[in-house]
């Protein structure tokens, strides 16, 4: 099995990345699966007879026969995987022999089922990314994509109400997009240069063909499929993603092209520059 693993802050395009990615033959999106287990196998925002309910419902009861999943598991998970503990797992390069087992068994349960040669997992956090290159049996090959998104943007997006994700205000989000780029920057130190790759978000949609045959050729895979259905303006399924951006809730959707050019726009916009430009603008 192999492992495509996209990282990156909240609101940078992780799940729309994935489903470009996934609508090839041989190539499975998960979507973000961080939460697998606490829910149970029941992804949000889809009732008992949807197609994806039912998969995932049934990953979850094939996972559980060989994994003792409880609220113990549930807390080895979190301390594994998430921001909180990134440092400390990767300083102490600690290890789980539980988290081991059932990471593992999950990819199996996965393979098994789907029977497609790749996964997207854009679940995006470095903790993730950092656990899963500690535990993942090396038959697994694991390939990373860092996308990133011009820092005002992610600002501003965090700042919306009444959408899925909840808000951040001002400082907490630029708190947040500077500490888990760190995170990210630091988890990439580690990995060999033929197995990431680093993308924007704008140029992912502005140039989304341009990115995909980039990352097709990083990695040798085969994403013909989708360049052809973003040439052709046709829609991109979603496929049976687990969790994240709103935009799963569909059956598909047509990547839009848009070269807007991100400018500040008052006295915020400059400081967010101030603080995390360095993490957009670095190589």
């Amino acid at each position: 099995m192999n492992i495509i693993y996209i990282l990156g802050t909240g609101r940078t395009g992780t799940t729309l990345l994935g489903i470009a990615l996934s609508n090839n033959s041989d190539i499975f999106d998960t979507g973000e699966i961080l939460k697998f287990c606490k829910l149970r196998g029941e992804p949000h925002g889809f009732d008992s007879s949807t197609p994806n309910y039912i998969f995932w419902k049934g990953i979850f009861n094939k996972l559980k026969d060989r994994v003792d999943i409880n609220h113990s598991l549930d807390e080895t998970i979190h301390k594994i995987e998430y921001h909180k503990y990134f440092f400390k797992n990767f300083f102490l390069r600690k290890r789980s022999v539980r988290y081991k087992n059932y990471i593992n068994k999950f990819i199996d349960a996965l393979d098994e089922e789907i029977g497609e040669n790749y996964i997207v997992d854009s679940s995006k956090y470095p903790g993730r990314a950092l656990s899963l290159k500690n535990h993942v049996n090396s038959r697994h090959n694991i390939n990373y994509v860092y996308i990133k998104r011009n820092p005002i943007s992610v600002v501003n997006s965090f700042s919306k109400k009444n959408v899925e994700q909840p808000s951040k205000g001002f400082l907490a989000s630029n708190a947040y997009y500077f500490l888990v780029n760190l995170c990210c920057l630091c988890f990439l130190c580690t990995i060999k240069r033929d197995e990431k790759i680093t993308i924007r978000y704008e140029d992912f949609i502005s140039r989304p063909e341009e990115v995909l045959n980039k990352i097709q050729s990083k990695f040798k895979i085969n994403l013909s499929s989708s360049v052809e259905l973003i040439k052709e303006n046709k829609e991109l399924k979603t496929g049976f993603i687990f969790e994240g951006n709103r935009i799963r809730l569909k059956s598909g959707v047509i990547l839009k092209k848009s070269d807007q050019q991100i400018s500040p726009n008052g006295i915020k916009d400059y400081l967010t520059l101030l603080i995390n430009g360095f993490w957009y603008y670095i190589k």
